[in-house]
């Protein structure tokens, strides 16, 4: 019997996160606060904006209830939010310590100067769904690059592009 996996996204918005995991198989639970507001938005014909401040809530609440069911089920996660800094890395995998989940991270890395004005260009396609420039500067300032040392089993590094850079397995060649 296979382990089960949970893989965290790491990444500034607009870079990718969502659109790799859409495409991810395998896994059977995506955790994403973002998802359930859009949801939300599109039930009521109103835009991500305008439904975030009153849902945020109720969507970490409905995700935390169904990360701790798929945990309890033994089911294939991934987990679909920015995750920039360390801190918030470390709150994820305090809630796997007990278990014998792999953990995984998929790092989408910063834009390069080249990648700059495509990463705008995706931002501010995002109808309805903007980042205030102090917010995103916020952002940007406290991205930290995940390392296997943080206590994943892999980390995996991509270009916004989805293609494959490096690995870090934790292993120290001599």
């Amino acid at each position: 019997m296979s382990l089960p996996t949970c893989n965290i996204l790491v990444g500034l918005p607009g870079t990718g996160k969502s659109t790799l995991a859409c495409y991810s198989t395998g896994y059977e639970f995506v955790y994403s606060t973002d998802k359930f507001i859009e949801d939300i938005a599109k039930h009521f014909g109103i835009t991500y904006n305008e439904a975030f401040a009153g849902n945020i809530e109720a969507a970490t609440v409905s995700m935390d209830t169904h990360l701790a069911k798929a945990i309890a089920e033994r089911r294939d996660i991934i987990w679909d939010q920015t995750n920039l800094t360390v801190s918030k890395r470390k709150r994820i995998l305090e809630r796997f310590k007990d278990t014998d989940y792999v953990m995984i991270c998929t790092c989408i890395m910063p834009p390069t100067e080249e990648d700059k004005a495509e990463w705008r260009r995706r931002l501010d396609s995002r109808v309805g769904k903007t980042i205030p420039e102090e917010v995103l500067a916020k952002m940007v300032s406290s991205y930290w690059l995940p390392t296997a040392s943080e206590g994943f089993d892999r980390v995996d590094y991509h270009d916004m592009y989805a293609n494959f850079l490096s690995v870090d397995l934790g292993i120290e060649l001599d």
